[in-house]
């Protein structure tokens, strides 16, 4: 079984769970295949993010892999980001992040327009700071949780009545609480 990024498969069966290594994983399929009792499976990954420095960039941008794959991660586990699974969203790293109003901007969510479209076919770019990420000393849940606060930006409004055949118009929404 590939292990690249797995820490934890839990193997459930009549109401009981125990979490095991990948290795205790392998070591009980061979038990499967001796006919001992069967069992369900689930693999929960944790991925490990790697934030890059300031020496990492060329440009100003840098693609993600280990954002995509939270972002991944985070559209099949949260309903409220289920409509994402109808878009192109690229998650990049930004070099620096700016400042607004004196603070830190840590993440920026935008729609697809004007000069943007010439240059990419995507619906949405979302972008994480990685100056700020860094200074700030994220852990990989925090880094989650920043990329799941900036894809609730990321809403839509469906068609009015009588306009069923309509599509949903994707919209970029502000926070519900910012403080």
């Amino acid at each position: 079984m590939p292990k690249h990024g797995l820490t934890a498969i839990t193997l459930s069966a009549d109401n009981q769970s125990v979490t095991v290594t990948p290795e205790q994983f392998d070591r009980y399929t061979e038990s499967l295949k001796r006919g001992k009792p069967m069992a369900t499976a689930t693999a929960q990954q944790q991925i490990h993010v790697r934030v890059p420095d300031p020496d990492d960039f060329d440009d100003d941008y840098l693609p993600a892999e280990d954002l995509d794959a939270i972002y991944t991660q985070l559209v099949r586990e949260h309903d409220s980001l289920a409509h994402l699974n109808e878009l192109d969203v690229v998650v990049l790293w930004r070099k620096k992040g700016g400042k607004r109003g004196g603070r830190p901007v840590f993440g920026k969510t935008v729609k697809r327009s004007g000069l943007v479209s010439a240059f990419t076919s995507c619906d949405f770019i979302v972008c994480l700071s990685a100056d700020h990420v860094l200074a700030a000393e994220y852990s990989d849940r925090q880094i989650m949780a920043l990329l799941h606060r900036e894809l609730m930006h990321i809403s839509f409004i469906d068609p009015e009545d009588g306009e069923e055949d309509a599509p949903r118009k994707y919209v970029l929404v502000g926070p519900d609480f910012e403080g």
